[in-house]
């Protein structure tokens, strides 16, 4: 029976990779029921009830996924301690979990948390801080804190910088991000520069005809409408299309 258990899991976790949410979340409901019956480990249990959050929140089942989510956060901090770096991914998860109900103050407090603990764990410039800068950033501004989620976008940037990373997917998405702030704070000049380069970087990575750079383009093409350049966002947006 523990062997039928960590194949369901292991199923479980394959078609949530495969874009399966569905098969996902049915195995993991049934893996983590037979969990409860044929194993003692609660360390299992909570990895098993963490996989199953995250495809609960796949399937727009966002209440469920915060409940398994906590449960998984207690069980972790009682077996390891609040400081352990594996609790970490937890916190991360619960603050996308309350980020997609809108409850975006208790994902920036997941959030900050999150940071801090990375920070402490691995410093001030590991370069996987970036990552949650940003979700830091998109939080902020969902609650239109524009200004904060400027500051904490150039973070990200800068520690990308320096990490070596400047034609990343991830620079470029945060660069997409910092764009929306500026343009939300009327800061034209900035959101051109951070959507040009945005669309360059996009380019070089997926080529012309990938969507994300139609998206990119499409995007520098209405801030630069906005600045009355009407023929110039003609031809990008008939690039994008």
């Amino acid at each position: 029976a523990p062997l039928y258990v960590d194949i369901l899991k292991d199923l479980a976790r394959t078609y949530y990779h495969m874009g399966n949410y569905t098969e996902a979340l049915r195995l993991g409901r049934k893996a983590a029921t037979f969990y409860l019956q044929y194993t003692t480990r609660k360390d299992w249990y909570a990895d098993m009830l963490g996989d199953l959050s995250v495809y609960e929140s796949a399937a727009g089942n966002y209440g469920e996924a915060i409940r398994l989510g906590t449960e998984t956060l207690r069980i972790r901090e009682t077996l390891l301690g609040k400081a352990h770096p594996n609790i970490i991914s937890t916190l991360s998860n619960l603050a996308s979990f309350h980020a997609e109900v809108g409850d975006y103050e208790k994902a920036i407090r997941y959030g900050t948390e999150v940071l801090e603990r990375q920070k402490n764990v691995y410093g001030e410039e590991y370069p996987e801080n970036a990552l949650y800068l940003n979700n830091l950033a998109e939080f902020y501004g969902c609650l239109e804190d524009y200004q904060k989620a400027i500051g904490l976008s150039w973070e990200t940037l800068n520690l990308l910088e320096k990490a070596g990373e400047t034609e990343s997917k991830k620079y470029a998405d945060a660069l997409y991000s910092l764009s929306h702030y500026y343009y939300r704070t009327g800061q034209y000049g900035p959101v051109i520069k951070a959507a040009t380069e945005c669309a360059r970087i996009t380019e070089k990575i997926y080529g012309k005809n990938h969507p994300g750079y139609a998206e990119a383009l499409n995007m520098l093409a209405f801030y630069t409408e906005l600045q009355g350049k009407k023929e110039e966002a003609v031809r990008m947006y008939q690039e994008a299309m």
